[in-house]
């Protein structure tokens, strides 16, 4: 038995190990999936926060903060960095991959860290207040275990922690972010709160924490754990993008009129469009499609089962934005069905569901073979697809005119908010977007990017280092812990095209790329790239496109 203080309250920290994100993952020819064997590895980021934000509200106000992964022996390397920075104690739950599987799935891990706590819980000696779990990791980007969890546990589940002001024995009060800015929450304890990255921080361990953590021995509990509800079948390198048209014109007049000449006459045709070769495609009439509004996670998801049971479909999808990625797992878990995030595309095989998605900011498809019926989320290029092609929605059907849906979207408002001065917009359905980068050196050149913006009819955007200088809003930063965008026109300024930035737009249909750096990889992935200094480049594109149709 572990010797702990008397202390007030305990939080578990669910976390995950992750090759670090800011290194480009390759899937080699001949390998069964990516190797990232020599890629160091870390803390998920988001685990990261949630593991700091425990740890400021336990110094200040006493308790545990434990943390608790599920895998092999190697994982207990990120075990002891937790205890580095402010965890009390770390466990791992045993986990193998199975041998039809190429990776543990979300309802396995879920499962087991659900079988795991009681146990736990017996070993500090308390129950649990509080339990977090990162938004979503930084290699698969499924988000599916915090509202699994949530459901096994049948607790509260609250999105966007940001802040842990108070907990007692029986509620908790925290903030958490919202649309247009943050909103002070009060919920029942025990809950399940998923974080997004916070305004600060997390801490560096001292050498003495480092030293004293290496040397630590990690506990292993037992979680059982469920039958996998899918199976992870391959990996494979996605089809390589056309080559761009990438423009090194030293004089900025002639760059951008041939920039212009370029996207004037730009093919919008897709390369991964692949369905007209495949056999069986699920069709439109087999699907329901939720075109759901912002509103409590839990009772959409109750009313999504209803219309499920009414209307038999085959699939139901949902969109892969942060509301839809949220309440798929949710649903699938009410319905006894598998569940798959960020799918981009899906055949019928043999009786089954099979669907692909991007993995490792794109490096990699995963495919994955699901139930007879199942629930899943797609881009947004694959649910306007659906949507053109008739798709039952559920916004048209009865339930979900129903009383409940305006119960939902109530039980949504927050008592309290915080808004920023941008006005609130869902990027996550903008058809145009000029997203600026570390390349912009003051707060008054956005508005270079907001003429653009206005002569292209779209919204400005920017990437994490602008968020954290204040200068644009988190509703608006586009990348792996902002939002993931897919607009018909994506048009980058002084971004250098890091993993984790791709992987928040790589599915726009046309990309514009400009940057003074010709070997920086932002124009591996754009259509069209324009060399050359953005302050010299951006009002002559300006003006260039308000004369373009």
């Amino acid at each position: 038995m572990l010797r702990i203080k008397e202390k007030n309250m305990n939080i578990l920290v669910c976390i995950k190990q992750v090759p670090d994100e800011t290194v480009r993952v390759t899937m080699k020819p001949g390998q069964v999936k990516p190797d990232v064997s020599e890629i160091e590895k870390k803390i998920n980021a988001f685990d990261a926060c949630g593991i700091e934000m425990a740890a400021q509200y336990i110094e200040k106000e006493g308790g545990n903060v434990v943390v608790v992964s599920v895998g092999d022996e190697s994982v207990e390397f990120v075990l002891k960095r937790a205890l580095s920075v402010g965890a009390t104690h770390s466990f791992r739950i045993p986990a193998e991959i199975p041998g039809d599987s190429l990776r543990v799935e979300e309802t396995v891990v879920a499962s087991k860290i659900r079988d795991a706590i009681p146990v736990i819980e017996k070993e500090i000696g308390g129950s649990f207040d509080m339990i977090i779990c990162g938004r979503e990791s930084t290699d698969i980007l499924g988000g599916q275990i915090g509202p699994f969890l949530s459901k096994m546990l049948d607790i509260p589940f609250v999105y966007g922690l940001v802040e842990i002001k108070n907990i007692s024995d029986k509620k908790a009060e925290i903030k958490v972010e919202s649309e247009g800015g943050y909103a002070d929450v009060t919920s029942p304890t025990p809950l399940l709160c998923t974080v997004v990255r916070p305004d600060y921080g997390v801490r560096f361990p001292t050498v003495m924490d480092r030293m004293r953590s290496t040397k630590a021995q990690i506990p292993v509990v037992d979680g059982t754990g469920d039958a996998p509800s899918k199976v992870v079948t391959g990996y494979n390198a996605p089809p390589e993008k056309r080559e761009g048209t990438i423009i090194e014109e030293k004089d900025p007049e002639k760059a951008v009129e041939a920039a212009i000449k370029v996207f004037k006459e730009r093919d919008l045709s897709s390369d991964s469009d692949s369905e007209g070769d495949r056999k069986d495609v699920l069709s439109a009439k087999d699907v329901l499609l939720a075109d759901i509004p912002p509103a409590d996670e839990d009772l959409l998801s109750g009313l999504l089962e209803k219309a499920a049971g009414t209307l038999d479909k085959r699939l139901i999808v949902l969109k892969a934005d942060r509301l839809g990625k949220r309440v798929a797992p949710m649903l699938a878990f009410n319905l006894g069905l598998s569940c798959a995030n960020d799918v981009s595309s899906y055949v019928i095989e043999d009786n089954e569901i099979k669907a692909v998605r991007s993995v490792y900011a794109g490096a990699a498809n995963e495919s994955i073979t699901l139930s007879k019926k199942a629930v899943i989320s797609v881009r947004g290029s694959l649910f306007d697809k659906l949507k053109e092609e008739g798709a039952e929605l559920f916004s048209d059907t009865s339930e979900g005119k129903a009383k409940e849906l305006a119960e939902a979207v109530g039980m949504h408002k927050a008592s309290v908010r915080e808004t920023t001065a941008e006005r609130v917009i869902n990027i996550e359905d903008v058809d145009t977007i000029v997203c600026m980068g570390r390349g912009v050196s003051y707060e008054k050149d956005l508005e270079l990017g907001k003429k653009l913006a206005d002569a292209v009819d779209g919204v400005l955007c920017g990437t994490l280092p602008l968020v954290e200088n204040g200068w644009i809003s988190k509703e608006r930063q586009v990348g792996q812990s902002g939002k993931t965008v897919s607009p018909a026109l994506y048009i980058a300024v002084g971004i250098s095209g890091m993993p984790q930035h791709l992987v928040g737009m790589a599915d726009s249909k046309y990309i514009i790329a400009i940057n003074r750096n010709k070997e920086a990889p932002i124009f591996k992935v754009a259509d069209l790239g324009i060399v050359g200094n953005l302050y010299k480049i951006l009002p002559l594109l300006t003006e260039a496109f308000k004369t373009v149709d």
